[in-house]
């Protein structure tokens, strides 16, 4: 019985013993064997965990990357945001610029229509100066042709002392006619200046009188005072119209109606200015012109002739 009983001892501690012998239900081996069904749990939960671990790393190592992208592209970012205020800065700088340059245009191109209208005026004042002192000149000649008929008569008909004392008296004569003359001369009155007014209507009567060089030339002289500004802009650019210069009607028509948008002449302006631009080409602008001239002013003459352009 004892040796049975040992016997059986010896087989159960061999039983348990095997498997460390073998390694059978070893976790720790590569390829583990002999697992009981929680030892096959415990090692699929021990890979799982292994697996999520390094997932865990590749996870980590990724955001790292992706924070390091992060931060170039946000550098990337900040550095086109910089440039982008730059490029604004510089385009505000070139707007203001650009602004002065047509500010100054504007300035230059009235500075060049008073001077026009000085020199105009100018080279008027000197033609009439012309005038008179040929007038005075011719006045002179005449009476030296006089003189020189009275010595001729003298040297002719007298005796050489009778000659002498003739020739005293015809030149005394002759010198009091020539203080005449001077007097007259001297007291011609210089051509009184006209007012801005005086030019402006005489400048209607000339455009009336389709005199429209003359008529323009007094306009200018008026928008160069600064009198009734958008009547002489319309009133020029009527001028400039019916002697076929289109561009300069339109420039003179758009100055008019920015200054007045309601003038009593804006549909014979509007529809001049429609017609100016058909005749230099610019046919798809005149249209807008015609229409609204048809529907502004509608039954007038002006919109009818409107409508025959928009029938060609």
């Amino acid at each position: 019985m004892k040796k049975y009983t040992l016997s059986l001892i010896l087989l159960v501690l061999w039983a348990h013993a095997e498997p460390s012998a073998f390694s059978a239900g070893d976790l720790s081996q590569e390829n583990p064997y002999g697992l009981t069904k929680n030892e096959e749990l415990l090692l699929q939960n021990i890979q799982t965990v292994k697996t999520l671990k390094r997932d865990k790393n590749t996870l980590y190592s990724e955001a790292e990357m992706l924070k390091n992208d992060l931060d170039g592209l946000r550098s990337v970012v900040d550095g086109l945001n910089a440039q982008q205020q730059k490029h604004q800065k510089e385009y505000l700088e070139l707007y203001a610029k650009f602004s002065d340059m047509v500010e100054e245009q504007k300035k230059v191109q009235q500075l060049n229509r008073t001077l026009e209208s000085n020199v105009t005026l100018l080279l008027r004042t000197i033609k009439d100066t012309a005038d008179v002192q040929m007038q005075n000149f011719q006045t002179l000649q005449s009476t030296i042709m006089l003189l020189d008929g009275t010595i001729t008569k003298i040297e002719t008909h007298y005796t050489p002392l009778k000659r002498v004392e003739a020739l005293e008296q015809e030149l005394a004569t002759l010198k009091k006619e020539l203080l005449g003359e001077l007097k007259k001369i001297n007291a011609t009155p210089a051509k009184p200046a006209l007012s801005i007014a005086q030019i402006y209507e005489n400048a209607v009567t000339a455009l009336e009188k389709k005199a429209y060089d003359d008529a323009i030339e007094g306009f200018n002289q008026a928008i160069a005072s600064k009198y009734k500004p958008a009547a002489s802009h319309y009133y020029a650019g009527e001028a400039y119209y019916h002697l076929e210069n289109y561009l300069q009607a339109i420039a003179y028509f758009k100055e008019s109606y920015a200054l007045h948008k309601n003038g009593s002449w804006n549909k014979t302006l509007l529809l001049h200015t429609a017609i100016s631009l058909y005749k230099t080409g610019n046919k798809s602008a005149a249209e807008g012109f015609f229409k609204r001239v048809i529907e502004e002013y509608a039954g007038s003459a002006e919109a009818k002739e409107a409508q025959k352009y928009l029938s060609k």
